[in-house]
């Protein structure tokens, strides 16, 4: 659950610009430096009933929300793999893609930290796990930032307007060294019919969601988080990516 803790931290502070060491974390209302006992994953949420302890302000479901499931994901991920390669790996692509998912959602943003953590992440695990894996991984990598620059040039061609951001672009470049090009695809493909249901829907209702730009002035917005639906689709493809190429597979002699 502290990793949840470290995921929120990083998902506030990042957009904002402000460092991940210092300062101490703090309240977001009155900015009231935070004391060790204020900083129990949940418990401490409960203890001071969802409120600051110096102002009062309320503190965002958000925050004990992320501790849990960042904390079953991993009690989950531990029994399905054990203490193995396969945990880390999948671990640290979880904790990146919910990091990438949030920002996303709540700033329409990839910062650029979260890619090159993710890119360098990636590189190591694949070195960890034989330096073969390397070159075809880089390759993966290529071809899925490659596609999804394509999209994002055709797309703004035919529509007249940004379809999407080059944060999108570059996540591609994670995603790929992550679950390979076929995976990516895979991704790109979910992502896009869950996009478009959400889109196609928040238009109809005339929904607006509340976010926040870069420098974190917030505006009601129908843009779609577009990184946010990519994260946790190639999430879902890593963790079942033999299922899925089961699927493929059949498809493929199906069709031959």
């Amino acid at each position: 659950m502290s990793l949840g803790s470290f995921v929120n931290s990083c998902a506030y502070r990042l957009p904002r610009r402000i460092p991940l060491i210092a300062p101490r974390s703090f309240c977001p209302n009155c900015h009231t430096q935070l004391r060790w006992l204020h900083l129990i994953p949940v418990l401490s949420f409960v203890a001071l009933r969802g409120r600051c302890r110096d102002c009062r302000a309320a503190i965002s479901i958000m925050y004990p929300g992320m501790e849990l499931l960042v904390g079953s994901v991993a009690v989950i991920l531990f029994m399905r793999y054990g203490l193995s390669f396969t945990f880390l790996a999948t671990a640290v692509f979880f904790l990146l893609m919910l990091l990438v998912a949030l920002v996303d959602w709540n700033h329409l943003m990839i910062p650029n930290e979260v890619i090159v953590a993710g890119l360098l992440a990636g590189l190591l695990l694949k070195a960890l796990s034989g330096y073969r894996d390397i070159p075809p991984a880089l390759l993966a990598s290529l071809l899925s930032l490659l596609t999804l620059f394509s999209v994002l040039v055709l797309g703004s061609y035919l529509f007249k307007k940004e379809v999407m951001g080059m944060g999108d672009v570059k996540l591609a470049a994670v995603i790929g060294l992550f679950v390979g090009f076929q995976g990516f695809l895979v991704s790109l493909w979910i992502a896009s019919v869950v996009g478009s249901i959400y889109g196609g829907v928040a238009y109809l209702t005339k929904t607006k969601r509340t976010t926040q730009s870069s420098n974190c002035d917030i505006a009601e917005v129908q843009k779609i988080p577009f990184g946010s639906f990519l994260s946790l689709a190639s999430f879902t493809v890593f963790l079942f990516q033999e299922q899925i190429q089961g699927v493929l597979d059949l498809w493929w002699i199906s069709i031959s």
